[in-house]
């Protein structure tokens, strides 16, 4: 059964990063006004107000009827197409509500290992660029959501009763516990704003783009199957120097770029899982908080901020993540022991 679970979220992680960034796509091509501030809104609600909405979940406890809400409101969103800030926060929150229903699920069964998680989350960055270049598929789209509302109720009746979130309390802390969360926050900050920043030369045509976003997905899954074997510390600390490396070729050769992003996104699963793990019973919480971080990260980029959009730039702040990562894992290792 949790390979079913995983495998439904996963598909229909996809599908829903698919339908949102489709319904974006289709507002551009419909030239309305007003089009950046919808955009800023959709990524509030979908990332930012994981937060608070994670707070809901882990009490509710009915995470696969939360992705299925979440799926239903993104299918509403498109009866919106005429109001794009309308359709965008409507989007923003079902997207929210099924990554916190599918995530809270995935990381209940993981068994505080990063692979599932891993896997969970790479499906979304290929749903977001294919999904770009098929607006006018509506009713596809529409199709696929459907679908996805049926398997997520199909898998709450399976999972009723057998995959609980631990009762929600309110979490306490200790200052190291607090400095590891900081770390593994900031962490996230970083990799959300090197992520905008990653506009490589050779990122032209049909088939190279797909070949770099399919490199952030499989950078994701390996992340999480390598750190559960090899440690979470060694795992992000080999990632992390082959980036900062790779960073200074990137921009002209593509598969120094496609290395790099496979590296540099190996990190996702180990602070997710790391920050999950050190708070059990708030997982939706935990979830909500690195997905705000994910906004703050993007956000000096809705501005233009982009003065490290440079070989050595990137470099320099993936040295950066790297001082705020290893040692919060090392923390949290030590968390973890006790």
């Amino acid at each position: 059964m949790h390979r079913q679970l995983v495998t439904i979220y996963s598909v229909i992680h996809f599908v829903v990063d698919f339908a949102c960034a489709a319904l974006i796509a289709r507002l551009e091509f419909l030239h309305v006004s007003s089009l950046f501030v919808a955009v800023v809104f959709y990524n509030f609600f979908a990332f930012f107000m994981q937060w608070p909405l994670g707070i809901i979940a882990d009490r509710l406890n009915k995470n696969a009827l939360v992705a299925a809400s979440g799926c239903a409101i993104v299918a509403g969103a498109f009866c919106f197409s005429a109001q794009p800030l309308a359709a965008c926060v409507v989007a923003g929150i079902g997207n929210a509500l099924f990554h916190l229903g599918g995530g809270i699920d995935v990381l209940n069964i993981s068994g505080k290992k990063a692979t599932l998680p891993g896997i969970f989350v790479s499906t979304g960055a290929l749903g977001l660029f294919l999904g770009a270049s098929m607006a006018k598929q509506v009713p596809g789209v529409l199709v696929m959501l459907l679908i996805s509302i049926f398997l997520l109720l199909w898998l709450h009746t399976k999972t009723q009763g057998k995959i609980s979130n631990l009762p929600m309390i309110c979490p306490t802390f200790s200052l190291v516990q607090l400095l590891i969360i900081t770390g593994l926050v900031l962490t996230v900050c970083l990799r959300s704003y090197v992520g905008f920043l990653t506009a490589f030369s050779w990122k032209t045509g049909a088939w190279l783009p797909l070949i770099a976003v399919c490199a952030v997905v499989a950078g994701k899954i390996l992340g999480g199957l390598i750190g559960d074997k090899a440690g979470f510390i060694r795992t992000a600390a080999v990632s992390l120097a082959v980036a900062a490396i790779g960073f200074i070729f990137a921009f002209q050769n593509v598969w120094a770029g496609v290395i790099t992003l496979i590296c540099f996104n190996m990190t996702m699963p180990l602070t997710l899982t790391a920050l999950t793990n050190l708070m059990p019973n708030n997982k939706g919480m935990a979830f909500g908080l690195l997905t705000a971080a994910l906004f703050v990260g993007a956000w000096p980029v809705f501005y233009g901020y982009d003065y490290f959009a440079s070989p050595y730039g990137l470099l320099l702040l993936t040295v950066v993540s790297a001082a705020l990562l290893l040692p919060a894992l090392w923390g949290y290792k030590k968390e973890e022991v006790k």
